[in-house]
């Protein structure tokens, strides 16, 4: 049985990938491993790995789900290091609460995935680079105290992709399968 290791998420727009090129390049001494600009994207829900069977139903009600909620705007405010305590192992790009992604994770989550969850609190985030471990925090204090680094860049949302992961490391892809327009 093949499966497949799937996630729904929002494309990232040239003009982002531009704002974080400049930004990164500012970077180019930290540690770190920079994600490929075509593997950028927000993700919205993770759905682990489906069969080839599950993914056809699961990408039919994802467009279904995304047909219900309007297009929205997401702002993004800072790049940071995360997890926010222990080991940090990514940084990644954080943008401010917004409602309508919230929506869009949960009516998503509850259909494909059965869940209901209140009161939870979700941020639109992009990985924009794995840390080397030890390299990184050994770092100087002052060095890591960059962190945050505020970042103000606006995304508008119309779609949402069904992203399969492929290859591992340096190797790993998200390749397109399939797009669900908003509204």
């Amino acid at each position: 049985m093949n499966e497949r290791k799937l996630t729904l998420g929002i494309p990232v727009s040239g003009q982002v990938k531009t704002r974080l090129a400049q930004t990164v390049a500012k970077w180019g001494d930290l540690p770190v491993y920079w994600e490929r600009p075509e593997n950028l994207f927000i993700p919205v829900l993770f759905l682990g790995f489906v069969t080839d069977e599950n993914a056809v139903w699961m990408a039919e009600t994802a467009g279904e789900v995304c047909a219900t909620i309007e297009p929205f705007d997401l702002t993004f405010l800072s790049a940071t290091t995360a997890p926010d305590e222990g080991q940090i192992k990514t940084i990644q790009l954080v943008g401010e609460e917004n409602d309508q992604l919230l929506a869009l994770h949960n009516a998503l989550d509850r259909e494909l995935m059965g869940k209901t969850v209140d009161g939870k609190r979700f941020r639109p985030r992009v990985t924009i680079a794995q840390v080397k471990r030890h390299e990184f925090t050994a770092l100087p204090q002052e060095k890591l105290a960059m962190f945050p680094w505020p970042v103000s860049v606006s995304e508008p949302v119309s779609s949402v992709l069904l992203y399969e992961c492929v290859g591992a490391g340096a190797k790993k892809q998200y390749l397109v399968m399939d797009e669900f327009p908003l509204g």
